[in-house]
């Protein structure tokens, strides 16, 4: 369970899921931090793959354009493909449903990549402490993530890039099917391919047999 409360006891050792011993516990809350920080990077990969089928982009455009954008801005392009490009609603819904719960979890990320962290008392837990401003008004929080609320942070990552896997799959098969309409497009008006095209006409005396 995750609390917000100002200058709390940390969690005691029995909220972990984990056996604790004397070789561990002075470095459990920092693994948790890496745990969680590692398995983000994994959700910002699955996301600029969907992103990669959504726009049809090679290595080169996927490195530019990936890199010039920020985490926010990601997610607002594959908002925006995936309402251009799925044609059922459910699924425009379902999808857009994901990247909300990504945006959740994007700010959990933020909050431990930029704010103050360190073990909680009995070292078991993240303590992340951050300033907040609301008009004039100036507030200290605290924020203690226990193991408990980090391993459920790690589940919905894993079934969030189960999520963005499955997303990626459905773009490239609206970009096949794009291209195949282009591709039909085009040959409807190739004058090498047209039924019309006097080279390509029967009754045209240079192609008749003798």
């Amino acid at each position: 369970m995750e609390t917000t409360v100002l200058c709390a006891p940390g969690p005691k050792r029995n909220d972990l899921e984990m056996p604790v011993t004397e070789s561990n516990l002075g470095n459990l809350s920092s693994a948790l931090a890496g745990l969680f920080m590692a398995k983000w990077s994994f959700v910002e990969r699955a996301l600029e793959n969907a992103i990669v089928q959504a726009l049809d982009l090679d290595l080169p455009q996927r490195l530019l354009i990936c890199s010039a954008l920020d985490g926010l801005q990601k997610h607002k392009v594959l908002v925006k493909m995936i309402n251009l490009m799925l044609v059922k609603e459910d699924e425009i819904k379902h999808y857009r449903a994901q990247l909300k719960k990504l945006q959740n979890l994007r700010e959990k990320r933020n909050t431990l990549a930029h704010e103050i962290f360190s073990a909680s008392t009995d070292a078991v837990a993240i303590r992340i402490v951050s300033t907040e401003w609301e008009g004039s008004k100036f507030e200290i929080k605290e924020v203690v993530w226990t193991a408990s609320d980090v391993f459920k942070m790690l589940q919905s990552m894993d079934k969030l890039i189960e999520e963005l896997e499955k997303l990626e799959k459905k773009l490239k098969q609206a970009n096949s099917r794009k291209r195949l309409a282009r591709a039909l497009q085009e040959a409807k008006t190739n004058p090498f391919l047209d039924k019309t095209n006097p080279f390509l006409d029967k009754s045209n005396p240079f192609l008749e047999l003798p």
